[in-house]
Formats: structure tokens, sequence, C-alpha cells
């Protein structure tokens, strides 16, 4: 592991206090409080870049995909893991780090 990329993502970490949600859906009797991907992209976009680190997508992978029964018909459940580096600028060290993904197709 570089200890000079963990020290930057320690960085992006401690730039970004708590994100508030600022998203509200409703519809019928459903209703609940969301965070947006736009609040979370822009609040840790100007920590990284002030950091130097960059994260660059390099694989991804289908874990599975299934047939659901949903009230209209049959759609399709997919769940994915995304591998990615995070990479300092300044001497091109790397962490490489992976998440999971999950959508489906209505």
């Amino acid at each position: 592991m570089s200890k000079a990329v963990a020290e930057k993502i320690l960085k992006v970490m401690m730039a970004i206090d708590y994100l508030k949600k600022d998203g509200n859906v409703q519809y019928g009797s459903t209703r609940y409080s969301y965070l947006s991907e736009e609040k979370v992209t822009s609040c840790i976009r100007e920590a990284m870049r002030d950091a130097g680190l960059v994260i660059v997508p390099v694989g991804m992978e289908v874990i599975s995909e299934k047939d659901i029964q949903v009230k209209s018909g049959t759609s399709v459940k997919t769940l994915i893991k995304v591998n990615y580096l995070f990479v300092y600028t300044d001497t091109g060290e790397s962490i490489e780090a992976s998440a999971l993904g999950e959508g489906m197709d209505v």
C-alpha cells in the first residue's frame, strides 16, 4: 500500500464533513430523504483536486444477473464489481479499491 496515497485519502476525508441529505422522494404513501449524487460528487471532487488525487476506473465484472418478477412482468437485476485506482498525481503512486453496484431494468 502506498503511504502517500493513503495520506491523500485521509486529507480528503478530513476536508469533507458529514454530508446532509438534500433531496426528498414522495409518491403514494412512500416518503424518504436521500443524499444526491450531485452533492457527493461536487464535495468530493473539490477535496480530491486540492489533494492531487484522482480516481480511475480500471475494470468491471458482472457478479450476477437474474430475472426477477415485478408487477408488470419480468425484470433483470444485475450486481457488478468495479475496480478503481486512487492515483496521487505528483508521484503516480496508487491504491486499488473495489466497489459493488446493483441495478435493475424494469
